[in-house]
């Protein structure tokens, strides 16, 4: 009965991988989503539909691999390579990312598992742009850091904004890169 349970969760998480997969590939999921504006000074960008599709054929493969270990035998191996992948699972879900917050007082990564990062505008010291991944990195005075990757949508606000706030520390020539208007 279990194994029967498993064989059929396996195939419904195989097909739903597939076709995320293929849209993916393309172009059906490419979505750069705005900025969603929440009020006077407060902008919350979110995860883009590339990023949850990913995010989604990652969570999907996971149980493939689960079920190939568990039925190697009850063994000690077999329930350390099971350990192993539900580690992997909650760290992936751990470091998912919810929302990167621009506000007034400064930015707010939040997660769904893990603790929430802030960093006032005073405290920001350095900015990294990378046109090629997509990704800006700001690192704080007080060692945090917060990473704006490809998968959350809204760079271009993002951008807008430090130069908005930081823009007296920021060099002339800020972002390097064209903007578009968000």
């Amino acid at each position: 009965m279990l194994e029967k349970l498993l064989w059929d969760a396996d195939r419904v998480l195989f097909w739903i991988a597939a076709v995320v997969a293929v849209a993916w590939f393309f172009g059906w999921i490419n979505g750069e989503r705005p900025a969603k504006e929440c009020g006077p000074g407060r902008v919350e960008l979110r995860l883009n539909l590339s990023g949850i599709a990913m995010y989604v054929m990652m969570a999907a493969a996971l149980p493939f691999m689960a079920r190939t270990f568990t039925h190697r035998g009850a063994g000690k191996l077999s329930i350390v390579s099971s350990s192993a992948v539900l580690i992997v699972i909650f760290s992936i879900l751990a470091d998912f990312p919810g929302t990167l917050i621009i506000g007034a007082e400064g930015l707010e990564e939040k997660y769904w598992l893990r603790k929430n990062k802030r960093i006032r505008w005073n405290e920001i010291v350095e900015i990294q742009t990378d046109r090629k991944s997509r990704s800006v990195t700001i690192k704080s005075s007080t060692g945090k850091k917060i990473v704006h990757s490809a998968f959350l949508s809204g760079r271009s606000k993002l951008l807008q904004e430090l130069k908005l706030h930081c823009g007296g520390e920021l060099p002339a020539d800020f972002p390097r890169e064209p903007v578009e208007n968000a």
